[in-house]
């Protein structure tokens, strides 16, 4: 080999072995080599915490207090995000995924709500009682009897009767805050408290005995309503959701009468105020 060979050799290593330390190439992590300007490690790290932003609101369960087994528990989010509510009894998750949720045993409940990129958050504890009972004794008998859980009507009754005499319509409590016209509301709409045709015995034609469902369930489900007998006695201003099947007209028929204030599971109404749906 020439010594003007040699010299270009030289020369070429010379310069590729400058270039590699001057940090003019990238590496996999999306920063500059040796002398660079850092990888992409801190880049995740920032990645990673933003998942761990706080939801901008609070979370509150209402009533709070002085709450009993079927009373309508309603989660209200004040944040801006959309979020998604987790309904918990202790540590066992309950519920369908409702704003709104009725318990149907005794117990501690509380409901979590999370968002996508956020931290969750977990609302105040409400304990939850048998109607007549002390949180820290025993409960009564599920079907109390007495004056509670009845719903009467002071002008005749929807649906009229069958042929054993007993009212033909199926009635439900429902929240008073329900949007009938909004798409999907039945399957949204949790059922509080039932008279239903099947399970549900009759006081009178006219005054009807309201138990709570055996689960959680919606109206869109309520032909798989069932009753484990026990008596409603939720309070407050609810909606009255009444549906029968019209043999003279062979079509169902749908009403409903919001803001009917119940009183230990006891309200009186006029069929002729409801409105068809």
């Amino acid at each position: 080999m020439n010594k003007r060979k040699l010299f270009f050799i030289l020369t070429a290593a010379v310069l590729l072995i400058a270039t590699a330390c001057s940090g003019s190439f990238s590496d996999p992590g999306g920063g500059t080599g040796i002398g660079g300007g850092g990888g992409g490690g801190d880049d995740d790290k920032n990645s990673s915490s933003s998942k761990d932003s706080t939801l901008s609101g609070t979370i509150t369960i209402s009533p709070d207090t002085n709450v009993t087994v079927g009373t309508l528990l309603t989660a209200t989010y004040t944040g801006y995000e959309t979020v998604k509510y987790q309904w918990k009894k202790g540590s066992d998750k309950v519920g369908s995924g409702l704003e709104t949720y009725t318990p149907q045993e005794a117990g501690k409940f509380t409901v979590i709500v999370s968002a996508k990129g956020f931290q969750d958050k977990t609302s105040n504890t409400v304990t939850v009682t048998v109607a007549g009972s002390n949180p820290g004794g025993s409960n009564p008998s599920p079907n109390p009897g007495g004056n509670s859980g009845v719903l009467t009507f002071t002008d005749g009754v929807p649906g009229g009767t069958s042929y054993g005499g007993t009212l033909s319509a199926d009635i439900y409590i429902i929240a008073n805050n329900t949007n009938t016209s909004a798409a999907n509301w039945k399957d949204n709409t949790q059922i509080v408290a039932h008279y239903n045709q099947l399970f549900t015995q009759e006081v009178t034609t006219t005054t009807l005995r309201l138990s709570i469902p055996k689960r959680s369930i919606t109206v869109g489900d309520h032909s798989d309503v069932s009753s484990d007998d026990r008596v409603w006695t939720g309070s407050g201003n609810y909606a009255v959701y009444v549906f029968y099947y019209d043999v003279n007209t062979s079509s169902s028929v749908e009403k409903i009468l919001k803001s009917v204030t119940f009183a230990n599971g006891c309200a009186t109404v006029t069929w002729s105020s409801f409105s068809g749906l």
